[in-house]
């Protein structure tokens, strides 16, 4: 087990905030956030946060940060389309080196998706995010599934062939839909008939999954408080899915938008765990 009073750090680096807290339990405490500025250079973006974290006290666990790029494995952005001048920024050098300490570092999504599964084993739990874009992972047995070396991107299956073009360059992905439902462009209901298609075809991988959505999709807190949007959703999965055994789960995440950050702080702990 790890000492008393081990203090962990999480972040959470999304489109337009860096969020942070520090706990010494997996419990989500406050959360802090900070305005993520946009001036078109990566390296005067990350000086503008390095104030605020400069002043942290320093922690005794190993800092987790969840990101919205994908990153190779040495920790450099390889794309991030909401700002693509960060191609090639050394994201995990420069925060290891801002905290004088080791970083490990996951997609927003894949923290997303372990905060909402849990401490559960045998089925497989998918996990999708609605903030600026659509973050999403999969998990089974625990474990974040990963085919690559990079992350999945579930936000960026297509859903509409004819549908916006996304950021990434594709037409009609999932986020690209999701944006164009926030900007007034498509209805709730057109968003919600688009899922259900995705989500069909993913139980078809997935037989009897949980799928868990959270983030911006119902409400500012990512709670469908009378359960009505989910149901709706549920009804466009079986007409598209209609083998009862292959049926997922449907439910909103109990972290609403804070799923990536209280998935960060779980991955935290669980190092702590495993080094002491």
């Amino acid at each position: 087990m790890m000492s008393v009073g081990t203090e962990f750090l999480a972040l959470d680096l999304g489109a337009t905030k860096l969020a942070y807290c520090k706990s010494v339990t997996a419990m989500l405490p406050n959360v802090d956030r900070i305005e993520l500025p946009r001036c078109g250079r990566a390296d005067e973006e990350f000086a503008a946060l390095s104030g605020r974290l400069e002043s942290l006290p320093p922690v005794s666990g190993v800092p987790v940060i969840c990101v919205a790029p994908s990153l190779n494995a040495a920790g450099q952005v390889l794309s991030w389309p909401n700002r693509p001048y960060w191609k090639g920024f050394p994201l995990i050098a420069s925060l290891e080196k801002l905290l004088g300490t080791k970083v490990r570092w996951l997609g927003d999504g894949e923290a997303a998706a372990l905060a909402n599964a849990g401490d559960q084993r045998g089925l497989s739990y998918v996990s999708l995010q609605f903030g600026t874009g659509v973050g999403g992972a999969i998990v089974c047995n625990g474990q974040v599934l990963r085919l690559g070396p990079i992350n999945c991107e579930l936000g960026h299956i297509i859903v509409d062939g004819g549908g916006p073009i996304c950021t990434c360059g594709a037409r009609g992905c999932l986020q690209a839909v999701w944006q164009g439902y926030c900007r007034g462009e498509i209805s709730l209901e057109r968003l919600l008939d688009l899922l259900a298609v995705m989500i069909a075809n993913l139980a078809r991988i997935f037989p009897g999954s949980q799928i868990t959505l959270g983030g911006r999709i119902f409400d500012v807190d990512g709670k469908d408080v009378d359960g009505k949007l989910v149901q709706y959703l549920a009804r466009g999965v079986r007409a598209s899915c209609p083998q009862e055994e292959w049926l997922p789960t449907i439910r909103t995440s109990v972290f609403g938008p804070n799923a990536p950050i209280a998935g960060a702080l779980r991955e935290a702990v669980r190092l702590g765990n495993e080094h002491v």
